[in-house]
């Protein structure tokens, strides 16, 4: 399974809780500090290597990598993002998260939160490709609607009460 998942949804949080879950962070991806021609699909096949091999593999929402993973469909995926109301608090969010981090990885994210997140949102809302959505609240990560046992597909988001809206 692949999980598509905003900036400060719980990709890394989860993947420490879960043996078999993966974060692929998408900025592994460059070369010599830049990404290379056809970067996307170079980390969507390592997702969906890892995804046949048994792992929850979480990766962006950057629109390269989407328009990617549309293309496959052999495998299960499910966008996971904030509800579109929820700009200021995933802001805060996303900054609380950076001042304990102090990483790259988390300003690029607060950066992306702060100039996109309106557009992000209703674009990942209204990506028709993907069949699987959830829309979470404010206080809710990934690691909070997943149930102890995620191997499989079905039973990974069956928490719907931490669930704003769900669209299957």
């Amino acid at each position: 399974m692949i999980i598509a998942g905003y900036p400060g949804i719980g990709k890394s949080v989860l993947s420490q809780k879960y043996w078999n879950c993966i974060d692929l962070d998408s900025s592994t991806f460059k070369v010599d500090g830049d990404r290379m021609l056809g970067w996307e699909q170079v980390y969507v096949n390592v997702a969906r290597s890892l995804s046949k091999s048994g792992r929850i593999v979480c990766v962006s929402t950057h629109a390269k990598v989407l328009d990617e993973l549309a293309k496959v469909t052999d495998d299960k995926i499910v966008l996971c993002f904030p509800h579109s109301m929820l700009r200021d608090e995933w802001i805060i969010r996303v900054m609380f998260r950076l001042e304990h981090s102090g990483s790259l990885k988390d300003q690029k994210a607060l950066t992306r939160v702060v100039n996109n997140y309106p557009d992000d949102i209703l674009a990942l809302h209204k990506d028709g490709r993907f069949i699987h959505k959830e829309i979470v609240d404010i206080n809710i990560n990934l690691e909070d609607i997943v149930i102890d046992d995620p191997n499989t597909f079905g039973p990974l988001f069956a928490r719907k009460d931490y669930i704003c809206r769900s669209e299957t």
